[in-house]
């Protein structure tokens, strides 16, 4: 049994000092990218819109975070700018094709532009990730009956 605990904890040992510290690339701007370790962490406030131009730059530095991703595409979104965050979401999944928020905010872009069939196919990839979300469910109802989608669940 001490040889399995010793075992665990040069695992978890290996994997902090391997992990920490995080160093992001300086931004565009010449900035750190501190802050945008913590950005994708929190919740959207009301008004992400706001937030488009920290987002933009925090993806200099952080270019494949799917959830800074996602949320620049729901900054963007809330901005009016429905082509600039249907990229983004697409950029969230190409960084983690399993992130199912991502999944689930391109498929109700997309239905809100009346694509549904590929709509569809996101909102169906999302719920096999995470297959008991009932919000899934409510947006492929809305995909197949045509409503409009207004937003992740």
């Amino acid at each position: 049994m001490g040889y399995v605990r010793a075992a665990a904890a040069t695992a978890i040992l290996a994997v902090m000092v391997l992990a920490l510290p995080v160093q992001l690339d300086r931004a565009s701007d010449g900035s750190s990218g501190d802050d945008c370790l913590t950005l994708a962490d929190r919740p959207l406030p009301p008004n992400s819109a706001a937030l488009v131009p920290t987002f933009e730059r925090c993806r200099t530095v952080a270019a494949s975070d799917a959830v800074l991703l996602a949320d620049l595409g729901a900054a963007y979104a809330e901005a009016g700018r429905a082509n600039d965050a249907e990229r983004a979401y697409r950029d969230a999944i190409a960084a983690d094709p399993d992130y199912a928020n991502a999944h689930v905010s391109l498929a109700a872009a997309l239905a809100d532009r009346g694509e549904r069939a590929e709509a569809r196919v996101h909102a169906e990839a999302a719920l096999r990730l995470q297959p008991n979300r009932a919000a899934i469910v409510q947006l492929l109802a809305a995909i197949d009956g045509g409503r409009r989608a207004t937003g992740p669940p």
